[in-house]
């Protein structure tokens, strides 16, 4: 799973992905919309028409996805067990 969230990132996909474990821990937070488990279906939908009507913000958060992944995650950071909210770059 979370290598596949790696591999997105990196391919300019925006994760959206569901709050709390894995993928929440290795993302960095502006680059990824966290949708509670207690509401998939309906936060799912509100992200996926947030970033259909904005399509700036769509390219910016992509952006910094793919920027994210290429400076800041490796392998070896993803495979490590979650230290904080944040791993490989430092929020700036």
């Amino acid at each position: 799973m979370d290598r596949a969230v790696l591999e997105a990132l990196a391919t300019g996909a925006v994760p959206v992905i569901l709050d709390g474990g894995g993928p929440v821990d290795i993302v960095h937070r502006e680059v990824r919309y966290r949708v509670p488990a207690t509401d998939v279906v309906s936060g799912m939908a509100e992200v996926l028409s947030n970033l259909a009507a904005d399509r700036e913000l769509l390219s910016r958060v992509r952006y910094q996805g793919v920027s994210y992944a290429k400076e800041c995650l490796t392998l070896e950071l993803v495979s490590k067990p979650p230290q904080s909210d944040k791993r490989g770059c430092e929020d700036e």
